[in-house]
């Protein structure tokens, strides 16, 4: 019965070998697109936490309705947080744009071309 099973799946195999070659190098594909996207994904979050750090990028942004004290900026500035003032100007383009501008920084999002 054993023998008969074996010779069974030698024949099936031989038959039907394009299939099962075509199902092979599928599974091979499909395990190489894997493989590079994690291995991508892992440089590009690297690639991305360097130009971060490199370009100070802010981690945060708040809006203040009078400028902040002197007092306000060393308790704020106690702990390592670095804050610098943000100015724009807002001009019309046209009816429905508008044009934002802002004064480039020194110490954070720094520009990089």
């Amino acid at each position: 019965m054993n023998k008969v099973l074996r010779k069974r799946l030698l024949r099936d195999l031989r038959a039907n070998f394009g299939r099962y070659l075509a199902l092979f190098l599928l599974f091979v594909m499909g395990l190489y697109l894997v493989v590079s996207i994690v291995g991508s994904s892992e440089m590009i979050i690297q690639g991305t936490e360097h130009q971060k750090a490199k370009n100070m990028v802010e981690d945060g942004q708040f809006s203040v309705f009078l400028p902040l004290s002197d007092d306000d900026l060393s308790g704020l500035t106690m702990d390592g947080t670095t804050i610098e003032p943000m100015f724009s100007l807002d001009l019309k383009t046209d009816e429905h744009a508008t044009l934002r501008l802002f004064a480039n920084r020194n110490k954070i999002d720094l520009i990089q071309l």
